[in-house]
């Protein structure tokens, strides 16, 4: 074989293995951003699900907090409205329904757990949407992807972008006044029945 076959035989190999090479990293960076973004939109309705169940359970328990507070108002109305005169002071010190405030408690254990869970679920929602903006902006794979046009930004739905078309939402939940507190940057909610 001459030197130019040899040659030329080495170039045609390292310019298909190069390819290979190259093939392969855009298969792979187009495989990470797809996994990611199906995470990120699977870890979002998750999160829906997550809470719809927190909002249940609150109201649920609160339910059973309002009723129990609705049967002892029936008997001590009852208790009291057999009686009269002198009669009313005998009425209040018999002998009547304690009130135990373990139903509270489980009320207040339960608004807590709920939302450390809704918010590790949240965070883990950040933590997806991050991932995949770091894999777009950096190189090579920010290179790879916009070829693809796979580049594009997650935006918060409803507060990043109003286009209900927008390919790339995720929901985060939070509150006006969260919000409000973001803004201004001060918190002054410190009553907190009102």
């Amino acid at each position: 074989m001459s030197p130019a076959k040899i040659t030329l035989l080495v170039l045609v190999v390292l310019c298909g293995v190069m390819a290979l090479s190259v093939g392969g990293c855009v298969i792979s960076t187009k495989n990470s951003e797809i996994r990611q973004r199906n995470a990120v939109l699977a870890q979002s309705e998750g999160n829906e699900a997550s809470l719809d169940t927190m909002v249940k359970i609150i109201k649920q328990k609160a339910g059973v907090v309002v009723k129990l507070g609705e049967d002892r108002q029936q008997i001590y109305e009852e208790l009291v409205s057999g009686r009269s005169g002198g009669m009313l002071f005998k009425a209040l010190s018999e002998a009547t329904p304690n009130m135990d405030a373990t139903v509270y408690k489980d009320l207040m254990g339960s608004i807590e757990a709920e939302r450390k869970t809704f918010k590790r679920d949240q965070q883990k929602l950040l933590d997806l949407v991050r991932e995949r903006q770091n894999l777009c902006e950096q190189f090579p794979s920010s290179v790879v992807l916009s070829i693809f046009g796979e580049n594009r930004p997650f935006k918060r739905k409803g507060v990043d972008t109003t286009e209900s078309d927008y390919p790339y939402q995720y929901i985060f939940v939070t509150s006006a006044s969260t919000k409000q507190m973001v803004e201004d940057g001060e918190e002054n909610e410190t009553d907190l029945f009102n």
